[in-house]
């Protein structure tokens, strides 16, 4: 089996965004007109391999800002490691969405990645602060005991939108823990409080 189409199997694309449930809306769409962009997150870790010692995998997402997710492109290196001398490597490049919501966890964010020349969908779930892993092809963790995490290197980082148009609107986001794992909450100086992408959405306002 060709090494691409195995890295597929564990990286597997999700079909149309019909098939994401109703609370699973992108927040923000790729802009159609190129512009300036600029590094904002890049994630780099080494994810298991059938038939090698490994994939040094990195992405690397670009936009017009960390507070302005327009204009995006992506960058997916992956290097497969055969024990001494250098692995071969291959490489892909599209637009990217920032999305929120999976089966499990309505709350999650989720980055989507196009690719160019196949039109392939890829999804890597946000986990903490620093780090994303890829979903599977229902959208939801890949169960394993190995490790298919890509840790953020560098200084680049971005911005949850929700979370920024919270503070834009003068309040404090409070992360806490529900069920379905943690959520933001905006809280305002008057005592009134959103869930923070409610607010985004213009669905809850901080007036009482």
């Amino acid at each position: 089996m060709a090494l691409r189409s195995w890295f597929r199997l564990f990286l597997p694309a999700l079909g149309l965004l019909s098939a994401i449930p109703a609370n699973s809306r992108p927040s923000s769409q790729a802009a159609s007109t190129p512009g300036p962009t600029q590094l904002i997150a890049r994630y780099r870790g080494l994810l298991p391999c059938a038939d090698c010692s490994g994939i040094d995998t990195e992405l690397a997402l670009y936009a017009k800002s960390p507070n302005e997710i327009e204009n995006t492109r992506y960058v997916l290196k992956r290097t497969y490691l055969k024990g001494k001398g250098p692995g071969k490597s291959f490489a892909e490049s599209g637009t990217w969405l920032l999305m929120r919501g999976t089966p499990d966890n309505p709350d999650a964010t989720v980055y989507q990645v196009k690719d160019n020349k196949t039109g392939e969908l890829t999804n890597f779930l946000k986990v903490g602060a620093n780090q994303i892993e890829p979903l599977d092809k229902d959208q939801r963790r890949i169960e394993s005991k190995l490790n298919y995490k890509l840790t953020r290197v560098g200084a680049s980082s971005l911005a949850n939108p929700a979370a920024q148009n919270c503070v834009d609107k003068g309040g404090k986001v409070d992360i806490r823990e529900g069920k379905n794992g943690q959520y933001g909450v905006c809280v305002f100086p008057n005592g009134k409080e959103c869930d923070e992408w409610a607010l985004y959405k213009a669905q809850c306002s901080p007036r009482k």
